[in-house]
């Protein structure tokens, strides 16, 4: 058990700083934002979906370096998600998101789209943190591009289980999705004049077994928002700060998520296990063998994953959570 006492006093202040992913878990859940940022607690090993995202990202970014010959890039891209995965733990690995199936992938990509093309990139993987009324906005874009005839353009990659449907595509206009690219927008707003709008890249993961299956593996969106959108998105982070702030001011974190245990197209919480059997805040019963302590502050280059532990930090973990997990890589 681990008990705090005066929680809130010693941790001295609210947080000033609100980004997409805590924010959009703050609207699901006040519960799940305190585990998550307040606490810090991670489950000992990260989702499969967030590891393969990662190592998609990180190889086209090596697959893009102009620095590079076109042999290298492509030695280099499947480089990097060898090492993604190499350096990650996690418990269960869909055949998908497994390294292999990425290298097939990255593969199928080239064939589509060689290594050439008509953007320049100015810069990857961007933390932000800008100042919005009397808070902060903070994150992580991808990369941004300047794309001629057009101007400069947000850039995020994206990978999916399932097909390239109409029904995902429509994500990117209205709803989670689109609030991410719409904070980006906002974002790259203050580092650039010129910016045109938002590019999304998507990769199915879902490679079809048999070749003669017709599939869009890869497609790629070219959105402006419109400006009250990005302004609707301003307030969205605005009315997020204030209920932060008031339930930094009573203490008070309800349980009120609606997929706790997951369901269709939703995974399940991550705390869901510490909600069954908790008392009153700082009192919980947190199973060592299931959660470890690391910050998210995604404007600094900290998520709290694997990577980011030292030696020490994983044995310790490891030793805690009972030995390693189901996926195991050399780095060589």
């Amino acid at each position: 058990m681990r008990i705090i006492e005066n929680e809130r006093e010693a941790l001295m202040e609210c947080p000033d700083t609100i980004d997409h992913t805590a924010g959009s878990l703050l609207d699901e859940c006040d519960r799940a934002y305190y585990y998550f940022v307040i606490r810090g607690l991670r489950p000992v090993y990260e989702r499969d979906y967030f590891i393969s995202g990662k190592a998609w990202d990180r190889a086209l970014g090596r697959l893009n370096d102009s620095t590079l010959d076109k042999a290298d890039r492509l030695t280099q891209a499947r480089l990097a998600i060898r090492e993604t995965w190499a350096h990650s733990k996690c418990e269960y690995v869909h055949e998908n998101r497994a390294p292999d199936n990425l290298i097939h992938l990255l593969d199928l990509f080239i064939e589509n789209y060689g290594f050439d093309h008509e953007y320049e990139i100015l810069e990857s993987n961007i933390y932000f943190r800008f100042p919005y009324k009397d808070f902060f906005i903070g994150g992580e874009i991808d990369a941004y591009i300047d794309w001629p005839g057009l101007g400069v353009i947000a850039d995020e990659n994206k990978t999916t289980n399932g097909v390239i449907s109409d029904a995902y595509l429509a994500g990117f206009f209205l709803g989670g999705y689109a609030n991410q690219l719409k904070t980006y927008n906002w974002a790259c707003r203050q580092i650039t004049e010129n910016l045109w709008g938002n590019r999304v890249n998507i990769a199915s993961l879902a490679i079809p077994k048999r070749k003669s299956t017709q599939r869009t593996l890869f497609q790629s969106l070219l959105i402006q928002p419109p400006e009250q959108e990005i302004l609707d998105v301003l307030e969205l982070y605005e009315r997020r700060m204030g209920r932060l702030r008031e339930n930094w001011k009573l203490w008070s974190w309800p349980k009120c998520g609606t997929h706790c245990e997951g369901g269709w197209g939703f995974s399940a919480c991550d705390y869901r296990f510490i909600c069954k059997i908790s008392t009153r805040l700082g009192e919980e019963e947190v199973i060592p063998q299931q959660y470890r302590v690391a910050d998210w502050r995604p404007w600094e280059g900290q998520k709290g994953d694997w990577e980011g532990l030292s030696s020490a930090e994983k044995a310790e973990i490891e030793e805690r959570a009972g030995g390693s997990s189901a996926y195991e890589e050399d780095s060589d």
